[in-house]
């Protein structure tokens, strides 16, 4: 007898409900889990038993949990969760459940297969029918962060920002949302925002991530958050709200923990950054990170320009372009136009000679301030100089 009409016979007889379970249950028990068709039978038949919804879900939830357990293998699993989601299809408004428990396992599959656009497109496809209604607000706001993270993974920050917004709107309906999705929540508005290079921002949401105490997040996932704050502030313009958060970062005690502590520090303490050293920190970058800008330059570049730029003036009161674009290693042209281009943000404070091709600095301080560090500067040099004479005096008497 075949599978369907032994699940039709039982169906039809006049037993209790109960013993009618049984009897399913031991047509389930001799199924063998290496062969497609009878699977594929059993499945078909157990979903169509007449007036039986209730009892097709409990055994449906059988099957499931016995196919994963005897599978000879992940892609026979996979195509028979595949066969069962298309069985299901016409009928969801009865057996939302099992499709959603269905599709919890096959993402998972996908996501251990690293097949992260696969992933998020089983989720995406449940979500976007209108007719869904099992779904809590917990586990809606758990789907849309899963799909962000699986986007995110595969670098498609577009669609992962689109439902990275649909997550923040039922944020405050998911009141049981788990502690690992609240904190993807908070990780995903970073990546995103370091994805669409709102470096600053995406470093003051990492830094968050890294100190905030609500979450549940281990040390070395913090440490990797404050490193990831690192990198996107030295991406940042100069200017005053990047010090301010570099401040924040540099005074931070990890941070010395950090393989990109030395730059952070050069930075902070606005030295110059050699190119050995811009070369050896951008083979750690994401691609984004070191992408072409529509001038031409990378996003690395003009982030080093920025900081080196404001350094020079640091040590200079004024230099020529011929000379500037030697120290930065970048094109006159461009280190004219980008020079121009800080001044007018106001993230430089200088005025160009365009005539001998001068730019000169300028600075807040009062000239009676600079005259006083000058002098300053000078006493102690000559404080030094005393000490080193006297050293070497008393060295002489000695001998």
């Amino acid at each position: 007898m075949s599978i369907k009409a032994q699940i039709e016979e039982i169906s039809k007889s006049q037993e209790p409900d109960v013993a009618k379970q049984a009897n399913y249950v031991n047509v389930l028990e001799a199924l063998r889990f290496n062969e497609v068709e009878p699977l594929h039978e059993f499945v078909s038949a157990v979903l169509h038993i007449p007036y039986g919804t209730s009892t097709s879900r409990d055994i449906l939830t059988q099957f499931l949990s016995r196919l994963q357990k005897q599978a000879p293998s992940v892609s026979f699993e996979t195509d028979m969760l595949k066969f069962m989601l298309a069985e299901i299809e016409p009928l969801l408004s009865s057996f939302e459940a099992i499709d959603i428990a269905i599709r919890n396992r096959l993402v998972y599959i996908y996501e251990q297969a690293e097949d992260n656009i696969a992933a998020s497109q089983v989720l995406e496809v449940a979500l976007s029918r209108s007719e869904r209604r099992v779904l809590t607000n917990d586990e809606q706001f758990e789907w849309y962060i899963r799909i962000v993270r699986n986007r995110l993974e595969a670098e498609d920050a577009t669609i992962a920002e689109q439902y990275l917004s649909k997550a923040a709107l039922i944020r405050h309906r998911a009141k049981n949302a788990t502690s690992e999705s609240l904190t993807h929540f908070r990780l995903s508005q970073a990546r995103i925002m370091d994805s669409n290079r709102r470096f600053l921002e995406a470093a003051r949401k990492y830094y968050e991530v890294s100190v905030i105490s609500e979450i549940q997040i281990d040390d070395d996932d913090r440490l990797a958050c404050l490193a990831a704050a690192v990198k996107c502030i030295i991406l940042t313009p100069a200017g005053p709200l990047r010090t301010q958060v570099l401040r924040l970062l540099y005074n931070d005690d990890r941070s010395r923990l950090l393989s990109d502590f030395d730059i952070l520090e050069k930075v902070y303490m606005e030295r110059l950054l050699l190119p050995a050293e811009v070369e050896a920190f951008g083979k750690e970058l994401a691609q984004h990170q070191i992408a072409e800008l529509p001038d031409g330059i990378t996003v690395l570049t003009r982030a080093v320009f920025d900081h080196n730029l404001l350094s020079v003036s640091r040590i200079y009161n004024n230099i020529s372009f011929t000379e500037l674009s030697k120290i930065l290693a970048l094109d006159k042209a461009k280190v004219e136009t980008y020079s121009a281009k800080m001044i007018l943000q106001g993230r430089l404070k200088a005025v160009i000679d365009q005539v001998d091709d001068i730019i000169y600095f300028t600075s807040s301080e009062s000239t009676t301030v600079k005259l006083a560090q000058w002098e300053y500067r000078v006493e102690r040099m000559c404080s030094q100089m005393e000490d080193i004479v006297s050293d070497i005096q008393k060295k002489a008497l000695v001998r």
